[in-house]
């Protein structure tokens, strides 16, 4: 049985959604981080609220922002932001 949850990938800020089996990996589709290197937290999750600071802050120490994939209902055009 296949899940599609929501993700957050702190390495680029990335919010999506992928579709996820117990067995297999999840990669970001922006900067191809995966569950097995850097990690992806799901945003369902209480990891990732207790971390969402963090990346944030991290993310802004690099000059990136979290951001919304183009099919996230939340996602929006730079230009309109």
């Amino acid at each position: 049985m296949n899940i599609e949850r929501e993700y957050c990938c702190p390495r680029c800020g990335l919010i999506f959604f992928a579709e996820t089996t117990i067995a297999n990996g999840t990669v970001c589709p922006e900067c191809e981080n995966s569950n097995r290197t850097d990690g992806l937290y799901a945003c369902d999750s209480f990891g990732y609220a207790y971390a969402y600071k963090n990346i944030v802050n991290y993310l802004r120490e690099r000059g990136k922002k979290v951001h919304y994939a183009k099919n996230h209902p939340l996602y929006k055009n730079e230009e309109e932001q």
